[in-house]
């Protein structure tokens, strides 16, 4: 396997060439992990086989079957990266398994095709006869033959299956691999940077991973680009005004829904802090998540991408796609950028992601330097970790990004001791660690306040999705995605107002970059909020529905046909389909031109304008 993996690295020089030989080698034995990995799963029955007790193993013919096991099953893996290391070229990621459907897809013209490829990479087929060659050579000679026989003891019983159950447990320990996660594609993260992932992964491992796991295909709603006429990702905004090197803070809130607001939502008040931020800042009542689920915020605030599939985006197929992220933009400005999670490292990826984005340093538990502020389940309490990311956050040189991730606003729904009684229990449990949540944000920003950053420094707020829901009205499939969404800045008292527009988490990117007068392109799947969007919307996948969200509708599509309409504004529960009676055309082809452009563009690892 490090011999296609070198095999690999020489045809794809182009593209690694600036690797440099200290990080090439740490990507050959860090790949070590993941090709120990397939070797495990796919030469399992050969293991096992050889390892099971009984005289029978040392009979010839048996032992010429494991070699013939042994020799197939790792062809067919050495094979698979052969193959790669030129489809790379074309996509620039490791193949996953959606290559079997493209393959599928292909009405005979791969069958016909393949002559055509065994005469333009001959030197592939050739080079892997010749390793298959050298393996049958080098492979072990038995010296046993059908008379040798071990004479029967408990003891060579008991020892054999000591061996079987070691090996079985050391091939779960090798699938699982040594994180608080499972071993997968994200991984490689951890070992070198986003542009050489390829080269710590291989070509079988991803296609294991993958296998099963339809996330997206790609559709043709549209053809000859019509689609782009009615939607386009790719942003550039047209500023005459110099850029302002700002600083920008983003801090996610764990399961703040809109609802937990009294100012955004006109029901009882949660988040007193908040809404006092939400008073001098600009704010949006029909603030929505692109996702149910904390793994699915980040690529959606940090680099404008939802998740419109049933997988999250950081444990799909395309999670090592490269991407331009607010990292990567404004690092070109001369901007660092960090993250901040309380968590333990590796919780949902977090880091791994992080590093995906661009982000030049990720804080976790792990740096965090007072273990006993640990609340026994997540990781570290609010006050005190968001104290201590202000603190970081007066070492750094401006202009900087920074995101922090609070924790405390979660199931077991625990506070500091010596607050108890502080916070009051609501209707549901979560609002007493909310209440402790905006408590610990208050104290962040007085301490923030103090600060000679402070004032040079655009604040968004953002929760990563919604909490338990109180009323009816957020039980709703447009309700459960409600979060507040705010822009603050203490020395821009234009930024204000509380505002009816419809925007989603995907819009925080280029609402940022339009803010900061940034010129060139990028991509994401949202507006910026400064720009007035002619069709303000936001998008997300529920139950297996994309589901468009428009200042007056609420339209579902499940990839073939309309399935729902609702007039949210006189329909807040969403109860009176209109599909059957009203026009959605507008709605319909919007969605459609959105859906191909995203399953394209991630399919086709195509992240970047």
């Amino acid at each position: 396997m490090e011999f296609s993996r070198l095999f690999f690295l020489i045809l794809n020089f182009g593209y690694f060439g600036d690797i440099g030989f200290i990080n090439s080698l740490s990507c050959f034995f860090f790949g070590l992990q993941f090709d120990i990995y397939v070797f495990f799963v796919f030469l399992a029955p050969f293991t096992l086989m050889s390892l099971l007790p009984g005289n029978f193993v040392n009979r010839k013919s048996y032992q010429l079957s494991l070699k013939i096991i042994f020799i197939v099953f790792t062809s067919l893996l050495v094979l698979a990266n052969f193959v790669d290391s030129e489809y790379f070229r074309f996509n620039f990621k490791r193949s996953t398994a959606d290559v079997f459907s493209f393959l599928n897809a292909g009405g005979g013209e791969t069958e016909n095709l393949l002559p055509v490829f065994l005469r333009d990479f001959w030197y592939i087929l050739l080079v892997w006869i010749g390793l298959l060659f050298g393996a049958w050579k080098i492979y072990p000679k038995s010296k046993a033959n059908s008379k040798l026989k071990q004479k029967f003891s408990i003891k060579f019983f008991a020892i054999q299956n000591i061996i079987l159950v070691f090996v079985i447990a050391l091939l779960f320990t090798i699938s699982r691999g040594l994180q608080r996660t499972p071993l997968n594609i994200l991984s490689a993260s951890k070992y070198t940077e986003a542009k050489y992932i390829p080269l710590v992964l291989n070509t079988p491992f991803t296609l294991i991973l993958t296998w099963g796991k339809s996330d997206l295909e790609k559709v043709e709603y549209f053809k000859n680009s019509e689609e782009l006429k009615i939607y386009n990702p790719v942003i550039q905004f047209n500023k005459k005004e110099e850029f302002k090197k700002q600083n920008v803070v983003i801090i996610i809130l764990e399961s703040f829904s809109q609802e937990y607001s009294g100012i955004l939502s006109g029901n009882k008040c949660y988040t007193p802090f908040l809404d006092s931020l939400a008073k001098k800042g600009l704010s949006f009542k029909n603030g929505y998540a692109n996702g149910k689920r904390s793994i699915e915020a980040l690529p959606a605030i940090l680099a404008g991408i939802p998740t419109l599939m049933n997988n999250a985006y950081v444990s799909s197929a395309y999670s090592v796609n490269q991407i331009n992220s607010l990292a990567t933009v404004l690092k070109e400005e001369g901007y660092v950028s960090s993250f901040f999670h309380g968590g333990k490292n590796g919780t949902m990826a977090f880091d791994d992601f992080a590093k995906i984005a661009g982000f030049d340093e990720y804080y976790g538990y792990n740096e965090y330097p007072e273990k006993s502020h640990y609340d026994g389940n997540w990781g570290i309490f609010d006050e005190e970790y968001l104290q201590y990311f202000a603190g970081k956050l007066n070492e750094y040189e401006q202009p900087f990004l920074s995101v922090v991730f609070t924790l405390s606003s979660h199931h077991p729904y625990s506070v500091p001791e010596k607050y108890a009684g502080k916070f009051e229990e609501g209707p549901v449990k979560i609002t007493k660690v909310i209440e402790y949540a905006d408590y610990s944000l208050r104290k962040f920003f007085e301490t923030a306040s103090k600060m000679d950053w402070y004032n040079n420094t655009l604040f968004v707020l953002v929760a990563d999705h919604t909490g338990q829901a109180i009323g009816k009205k957020y039980y709703s499939s447009a309700g459960t995605f409600r979060v507040p969404i705010i822009y603050f800045h203490p020395a821009d008292s234009n930024l204000c107002g509380i505002s009816e527009q419809t925007t989603q988490q995907i819009d925080i990117m280029p609402s940022i970059l339009d803010y900061l007068n940034y010129t060139k392109p990028f991509l994401a799947f949202g507006n910026s909020v400064f720009t007035n969007a002619e069709n303000p919307f936001a998008i997300m996948f529920v139950n297996n529905l994309y589901q468009l969200i428009t200042n007056e509708k609420v339209y579902q599509f499940d990839g073939k046909n309309p399935v729902s309409l609702y007039f949210h504004n006189s329909d807040i529960l969403l109860e009176d389909n209109k599909v059957e009676n009203s026009d959605y055309a507008k709605e319909d082809n919007f969605l459609k031109a959105f859906v191909q452009i995203y399953n394209s563009r991630l399919i086709d690892n195509k992240m970047l304008p």
